[in-house]
């Protein structure tokens, strides 16, 4: 999943488009081979869809490839919680 995120970053910054190729099989990871939970992938795609959603439709600055790749990538990923990220004011 790391290379697909990163070769999907390059072509976005190179040619400012996000192909919907990447973003397919990232959904299919987020729904076959994740390992979050079914119940954190949800709230991932939830949280994130619904305000960039109203942030695209409000400012237009985002494009619907930007809203749909950050969906994709947090559906696949999950919410973290809290007490579980680490603490990087600590490490620096």
């Amino acid at each position: 999943m790391d290379i697909l995120l990163f070769i999907t970053g390059l072509i976005d910054y190179r040619y400012r488009k996000i192909p919907n190729i990447p973003v397919l099989m990232l959904g299919i990871y987020a729904v076959f081979f994740s390992s979050a939970a079914p119940i954190s992938r949800a709230e991932g795609f939830l949280v994130t869809a619904v305000p960039l959603f109203i942030i695209a439709v409000s400012t237009g600055k985002l494009k619907g490839g930007d809203v749909k790749y950050l969906v994709a990538c947090a559906s696949a990923m999950g919410l973290i919680p809290m007490h579980k990220q680490p603490n990087i004011l600590l490490w620096a």
